[in-house]
């Protein structure tokens, strides 16, 4: 897998080398469960864990690796889980604050480029919650784009993409469906791949 097109900078291709010295490999978590996470390599997916010393450095939840996070790792030869030691410095963090009684931070991802808010036009989400979407990330400094999906089943979807445009100026909006554009809609895959 070549580690450019999934987003690594040239910083830490140039990384590689020394990690690798030191019986390391560079790798981006993909998914993340309760104790193991999924990590794209340059020779694939592998599972990974956390080692003990990490486990012990980590203070807060935000600490932990989250999706996006670029990670230096121990992959045994003969199989098994890599051993995560560290996670790069991050470019950006998508943070929320836990619902609930925990005041505690969650981490929603980290290392974003391009954040897509997404709407239902079988029941869209009003203008001020896309809008306090788009604030939410406006501080990542990421591209924001904003998807209207099903757009086949809304009256006009020129004019839904119209009135999003007036008020969210310099944010792309596009009405979409999943199986081919149609007239005004686009095809859903080919906006997105258009993003990455």
């Amino acid at each position: 897998m070549d580690l450019k097109s999934i987003g690594c900078p040239a910083d830490l291709l140039d990384r590689r080398a020394p990690l690798s010295a030191a019986g390391l490999t560079l790798g981006r978590i993909a998914s993340e469960h309760r104790d193991s996470y999924d990590v794209l390599t340059e020779h694939g997916q592998v599972v990974g864990r956390m080692s003990g010393r990490f486990r012990h450095r980590v203070r807060s939840p935000i600490d932990r690796p989250a999706v996006g996070d670029w990670v230096s790792m121990q992959v045994p030869e003969g199989g098994g889980p890599a051993i995560l030691s560290e996670v790069l410095p991050r470019r950006n963090e998508f943070v929320r604050r836990a619902t609930g009684i925990r005041t505690e931070a969650q981490m929603m991802a980290t290392n974003l480029d391009v954040v897509f808010v997404v709407s239902n036009q079988e029941s869209p989400l009003s203008r001020q919650i896309i809008e306090r979407y788009l604030a939410l990330v406006q501080p990542l400094d990421v591209q924001a784009v904003v998807l209207l999906n099903k757009s086949e089943l809304a009256g006009d979807p020129r004019r839904a993409v119209e009135e999003l445009v007036q008020i969210l100026p310099g944010i792309p909006v596009h009405a979409i469906r999943a199986l081919g554009g149609q007239d005004a809609i686009e095809d859903g895959a080919t906006v997105v791949r258009r993003y990455l």
